[in-house]
C-alpha cells in the first residue's frame, strides 16, 4: 500500500478505455489524491466515430479503501440522437470543426477542450461527452492511447437533435 503525502485525503481507482482508429486500449490508476481532484463516476469524450475516451472513477477517505476491484467500465455505443461539431488539433488552442459525431450513450453535451499532450505541446478538442466531461478541471488527466491528457480549459453546451443544425 502507498503512503499518501499529507496533502492526499483521497484514494482514487479508475479505469480508463481510449479507441483511435480501430485500436483499443484499457488502463487502469490506483493511488493517492486530494479530494477536490478526485472526479467520482463515468466520463465519456468522442470527437469521432473511432476516436473516444472514457473513464470510470471511484473516489474514496479510508486506509487502503481503493484496493477493491476497479469500477465497472460500462461504456453504451448507442447513438442517442444528438450530435456536435468536431474536430482535433495538434499544437494549437482552437480547431475548426470540419465534421458532425453522431453522440453515444450518456453523452449530451457538445464540448470543446484544450490541454497539453506534453509539455508544451498543446491540443483542442471538440465532440460530444458526458456531464461529467464538462466539469473537468484545469489539471484533470484524460486518457489517449497510451499517454495522458492534461486539460487546460473545457465548455459545453447541449447538444442539438441529429435533425437539427449544430453550431
Amino acid at each position: 500500500m502507498q503512503a499518501c503525502a499529507p496533502e492526499e485525503d483521497t484514494c482514487m481507482a479508475a479505469i480508463y478505455e481510449t479507441h483511435r482508429v480501430g485500436d483499443v486500449l484499457v488502463s487502469s490508476k490506483k493511488g493517492c489524491t486530494t479530494s477536490s481532484d478526485c472526479d467520482p463516476g463515468f466520463l465519456s469524450f468522442n470527437d469521432g466515430p473511432e476516436s473516444n475516451v472514457g473513464a470510470a472513477t471511484r473516489c474514496c477517505q479510508s486506509n487502503g479503501c481503493n484496493q477493491d476491484p476497479l469500477p465497472a467500465f460500462r461504456r453504451n455505443l448507442t447513438e442517442n440522437g444528438l450530435r456536435c461539431p468536431s474536430c482535433f488539433a495538434f499544437l494549437k488552442e482552437t480547431c475548426t470543426p470540419t465534421q458532425e459525431v453522431l453522440c453515444v450513450g450518456e453523452e449530451t453535451r457538445c464540448v470543446t477542450m484544450t490541454g497539453l499532450m506534453h509539455p508544451g505541446i498543446r491540443f483542442a478538442a471538440r465532440g460530444c461527452g458526458t456531464e461529467a466531461a464538462c466539469h473537468s478541471k484545469p489539471g484533470t488527466l484524460v486518457p489517449s492511447g497510451a499517454r495522458f491528457l492534461t486539460i487546460k480549459k473545457t465548455s459545453c453546451r447541449p447538444s442539438p437533435q441529429a435533425s437539427g443544425k449544430a453550431e
